[in-house]
């Protein structure tokens, strides 16, 4: 088995030079190479490359966004992704129960266990968790400002780890700046209009750890879940909702629709923000969004 590692030095770990030690003494003669990813493009690349060169697995030490970063790279190639996990969110390793303590990991990913997933495109990118329109797409926003900006944000990122997400969709809620788009949307054969505060679509149960958005989404079904958040006539109602997501009850709401599709198509008047896998992936006025079954294999225990 041949392994190459991509880094994020803005991970975690991602400059702690005892990881590559570790790394090292853990894979052994199966290390093909420790890469650092300077931006997601070059992690594409860097992934791409090691496919391209017979490499049977490609490593990500990072979060769901250093995932997304080799996402091109890997599919339609038989090379594999493994995980060591030390983003803010990992909801990607989180669903796959994969261990956060990287030496745990490492053993995960030699005994190379595979497991299918879905991967999700919109006008041709991809991601392999969530992504969405809106309120989800602006705390995505925020939590990447927050994640960017300089050692103190980056130390509230560290003592927050998931829970940044909450704070940040808290803060766009009461600060009330979101801007109203209205949507059409086509999807499983119906043609509809909304203003929503939100649209999500996922690939997993739960989006930022916390937010139990689509209880029966699973990764390998050959669909995506849809949930749509529609505006309430009170910012109270709205902060209830996302209280009751957040708690990971069952919410009954007029202002909450969800359905399951393999392909929708999204139009807005206006451009709007795409976000998945916590990046902003692309500010357009139309997404067309399908679903590619089992496109990525993923080590897991």
């Amino acid at each position: 088995m041949r392994i190459t590692v991509v880094l994020n030095p803005r991970s975690r770990n991602g400059k702690e030079g005892s990881l590559a030690s570790i790394l090292e003494e853990k894979f052994g003669r199966s290390l093909a190479g420790i890469k650092v990813a300077a931006d997601p493009r070059h992690a594409s690349d860097i992934a791409r490359e090691a496919a391209e060169e017979g490499v049977d697995t490609v490593v990500v030490a990072g979060g769901d966004g250093s995932i997304n970063g080799v996402l091109d790279g890997l599919l339609g190639t038989g090379t594999a992704l493994g995980i060591i996990s030390s983003g803010t969110a990992n909801d990607l390793a989180t669903f796959y129960h994969i261990p956060r303590e990287v030496t745990e990991a490492c053993d995960v990913i030699l005994e190379r266990r595979l497991q299918r997933a879905d991967v999700i495109a919109v006008n041709g990118h991809h991601y392999v968790t969530t992504g969405g329109l809106g309120l989800p797409a602006r705390v995505a926003e925020m939590a990447n400002d927050v994640k960017r900006r300089n050692a103190m944000s980056k130390g509230l990122r560290d003592l927050l780890g998931s829970r940044l997400y909450i704070f940040a969709t808290f803060h766009a809620l009461m600060r009330g700046d979101l801007t109203s788009h209205w949507l059409t949307i086509q999807a499983n054969g119906s043609c509809f209009s909304s203003n929503p505060l939100g649209l999500v679509i996922t690939n997993l149960p739960f989006v930022a750890r916390h937010f139990r958005i689509a209880p029966g989404a699973d990764n390998n079904d050959g669909a995506f879940d849809v949930c749509l958040i529609e505006k309430s006539p009170n910012r109270l109602r709205d902060l209830a909702t996302m209280l009751q997501l957040l708690a990971g009850r069952p919410v009954r709401s007029p202002f909450l629709k969800t359905w399951r599709a393999q392909e929708m198509v999204i139009t807005s008047q206006n451009p709007l923000t795409f976000f998945g896998d916590g990046e902003v992936l692309q500010t357009e006025r139309k997404f067309r969004v399908r679903v590619h079954q089992n496109a990525l294999n993923v080590v897991v225990p």
